[in-house]
């Protein structure tokens, strides 16, 4: 915390109550908060749009669909684009103990290929709970005759 001197040198002409010089972590936390804030303003922009869609998942399916987003660049099937921003900009709902998150229809079918992949490893729930919820499931492509 500044002292009166130092208050009195910074003040030009007005009344300082109080002065502090910031930590490194405050300078980040100045760097930080208003990148919140932003999320939060694209979020509200996805709401008011037609072409979105929110979306609920448990913290296990938030899970997986970070998993596959992390995977994009070594996957043969990318996620749609845009969908690291929904999975970025998504807000936790302590409520309903479920992650909200904005998609578009093309975000929708990759949180089902998600889905799709993890029933592989033996958990149906997200793919079947995703498909009643939303109504949309992947479906493995029919390879040519």
């Amino acid at each position: 915390m500044a002292d009166t001197a130092t208050r009195a040198e910074l003040a030009t002409g007005n009344h300082l109550v109080w002065a502090a010089r910031l930590a490194p972590d405050g300078h980040d936390l100045l760097l930080y908060r208003p990148a919140d804030q932003d999320r939060s303003r694209a979020w509200l922009t996805k709401q008011a749009s037609e072409g979105y869609q929110e979306v609920a998942l448990q913290p296990s399916e938030m899970t997986m669909l970070r998993r596959f987003v992390a995977l994009a660049p070594r996957l043969s099937h990318s996620p749609a684009e845009g969908l690291d921003d929904a999975v970025l900009e998504a807000h936790w709902d302590a409520e309903c103990n479920r992650w909200r998150l904005q998609v578009n229809r093309d975000q929708m079918d990759s949180i089902a290929r998600t889905f799709y992949l993890e029933r592989f490893t033996g958990m149906t729930t997200a793919s079947n709970r995703f498909a009643r919820k939303y109504g949309v499931m992947h479906r493995r492509p029919r390879a040519a005759r």
